[in-house]
């Protein structure tokens, strides 16, 4: 436990985890898995997976058209040396013996994205939910953009339960749909053989509910009870259909982004990711800005051209295209990011675009 608070502290000296908090870095650390290896031992992370060089010297590489390209990297007191595989030719071997870490590179994503969309002094109201988590696990949420979800937030009536409070009952008439902001819930269901009501699900903060029921335009068929005293944000059905339902997401697949692209050549293609992601790898013509340095470079955008942005997978070009939609930039995302294109289509290593000046 004392090994892995310590790797904690250090991998906080890296710009991809610059910004966590304590309960964000206890995520990353809770799935990670800390391994030792000698020299001329090879380094295999599971498919998405991030690799962290905690001590030690590795060389990677990468092939590209039957080429082969090598960098020696090796870790120091200060910091770690982040690796991120890029695809099926790419290899780590061990120069000496060496201490790493690997782990889920979506947390990297998730934690990027959540920063920038709810930095401090955007919102009115401080932001209590993950955007990124909230997005990808909740049904009615899963397609939203960071505007949308925002709008959203600042239409939710916050009220406090109790132990043993009913948000919801079995037979209701659906009239809002809920996010649990605090606490705990179970989800009871009753059986219709012969009518007895079971625990089914026990809800989380961030997790939601009801609105399947808006969706359907019906009833509640379980019923809702806190397990804890709480807090649940409630959105009406009215506010539901005026801003949720007709959210037309401003993500294009990637054989639509193809498309637009040769529909409309001046289109602008923006990498987000960090440059070392970008340098190993990306679509050929894509202008590097990454998501932590887009504010400061806003004034490079222009609003009478389209922007088409990525990252890995799309996580912080989601959040990336929320700030750029509310400077009212003609901005959309490809859905699953580079992970999401044929992993034969060649990727460009050469920083043509520049990672200066006007994208």
């Amino acid at each position: 436990m004392r090994q892995m608070i310590t790797v904690g502290r250090r991998l906080r000296r890296h710009p991809a985890f610059a910004g966590m908090d304590d309960e964000q870095m206890a995520d990353v650390l809770k799935g990670a898995r800390l391994q030792n290896c000698t020299a001329g031992d090879a380094i295999r992370p599971a498919p998405e997976q991030v690799v962290a060089i905690l001590k030690g010297c590795v060389r990677v590489t990468r092939g590209r058209h039957g080429r082969q390209r090598h960098a020696i990297r090796m870790a120091d007191a200060d910091k770690p040396v982040m690796v991120l595989p890029n695809g099926i030719d790419f290899s780590i071997s061990a120069l000496s013996d060496c201490q790493w870490l690997q782990f889920d590179r979506r947390i990297i994503d998730s934690s990027a994205a959540r920063r920038e969309a709810t930095r401090p002094g955007r919102l009115e109201t401080p932001m209590p939910l993950d955007f990124p988590s909230l997005v990808s696990r909740t049904q009615a949420f899963r397609k939203l953009s960071l505007e949308t979800l925002t709008g959203a937030f600042r239409l939710m009536k916050r009220i406090d339960y109790a132990k043993g409070d009913t948000v919801i009952r079995e037979g209701g008439q659906a009239d809002a749909c809920y996010l649990l902001d605090t606490g705990s819930a179970d989800v009871w269901q009753s059986n219709p053989a012969d009518g007895r009501a079971a625990v089914i699900r026990r809800l989380s903060a961030g997790d939601s509910f009801g609105e399947e029921a808006l969706q359907r335009g019906g009833v509640h068929k379980v019923t809702v009870r806190m397990n804890s005293d709480g807090c649940v944000l409630r959105l009406a059905a009215s506010d539901f259909e005026q801003v949720i339902a007709p959210e037309m997401p401003h993500g294009i697949t990637p054989k639509e982004a193809l498309a637009l692209i040769n529909r409309q050549p001046d289109t602008t293609l923006i990498d987000c990711r960090e440059y070392s992601e970008f340098s190993a790898g990306h679509l050929p013509g894509a202008h590097h800005m990454s998501l932590h340095e887009l504010r400061k470079r806003l004034h490079c955008f222009r609003r009478d051209r389209p922007y088409l942005l990525y990252c890995h997978h799309d996580l912080r070009s989601r959040a990336a295209v929320f700030i750029l939609r509310e400077q009212h930039i003609n901005a959309r995302y490809i859905i699953g990011g580079l992970n999401a294109f044929d992993h034969r289509l060649p990727l460009s290593t050469t920083n043509t675009a520049g990672a200066t000046g006007r994208p």
